[in-house]
C-alpha cells in the first residue's frame, strides 16, 4: 500500500530475490526485492517515436527518474520501520536482472519483443526496485495471455528497424523462446 501511494508508482509487485539474478555474486544482496513500474506518457512517445525530437527519450529518462525517486522514498520508508532497504532505479545497470524479479513479482510476463508486458500499462513503462530484509509475502507470477498475443500480433517484428525481433520461437538455451537477436539491436 506504501508504494502505491507514492507518485511514480502504478504498480508494485513482491518477490524473494533469486541468486540467478544477481549479476555481481559478490554483492550483499537482501532477501526481498519490490519491484515498481511507472507508465510513460503514451501519447507523447506515439506522436515522437519516428520524429528526429527528443520529446520521447526525455519522456523515458523521466520515467525512470520518477520510479527511481519512488524506490527511494520507498526505501527511506522502510529503513524508518527499522528494517534495511536499497532502492535502485533508472536506465543504468545495476546489481539485479529486473525483468525476472518482476515476473516472480507479478508484474507481467515477457513480450516476443523481449520487453516486460503488463496487464495495464501494456509495455509502456519503466522500473525500479527496492532491495529489502523487511518480511513480506511474495506476489505471484500472473498469466495474462501475451504468449497468445505475441503469436498472433507481428507488429515489433515488423517495425523493427535492424529486424532484430524473430517472429517465431527458437531454441535458447535449451528452452523454446521469442528471440531477440541482440547484436542486431544495439
Amino acid at each position: 500500500a506504501k508504494a502505491l501511494s507514492l507518485p511514480g508508482c502504478d504498480v508494485v509487485g513482491i518477490a524473494e530475490v533469486d541468486p540467478i539474478w544477481i549479476f555481481d555474486k559478490d554483492t550483499d544482496t537482501h532477501k526481498w526485492v519490490i519491484v515498481i513500474g511507472l507508465s510513460m506518457d503514451y501519447e507523447v512517445l506515439k506522436n515522437n517515436l519516428d520524429r528526429k525530437t527528443l520529446e520521447a527519450e526525455i519522456t523515458v529518462f523521466e520515467t525512470y527518474l520518477d520510479s527511481q525517486k519512488s524506490a527511494f522514498e520507498l526505501a527511506d520508508w522502510i529503513r524508518e520501520q527499522g528494517y534495511d532497504a536499497k532502492g535502485v532505479g533508472g536506465p543504468k545497470g545495476s546489481e539485479l536482472n529486473t525483468i525476472p524479479a518482476a515476473i516472480a513479482a507479478g508484474i507481467g510476463q515477457l513480450g516476443k519483443h523481449d520487453s516486460l508486458m503488463n496487464e495495464q500499462l501494456g509495455p509502456c513503462f519503466r522500473m525500479s526496485y527496492v532491495l529489502t530484509d523487511l518480511p513480506l509475502a511474495a506476489d505471484k507470477p500472473v498469466e495474462i495471455g501475451v504468449d497468445q498475443f505475441c503469436g498472433t500480433c507481428d507488429l515489433c517484428t515488423k517495425f523493427c528497424p535492424p529486424d532484430a525481433i524473430f517472429p517465431e520461437k527458437q531454441l535458447v538455451r535449451g528452452e523454446m523462446k521469442w528471440f531477440v537477436d541482440f547484436d542486431k539491436c544495439i
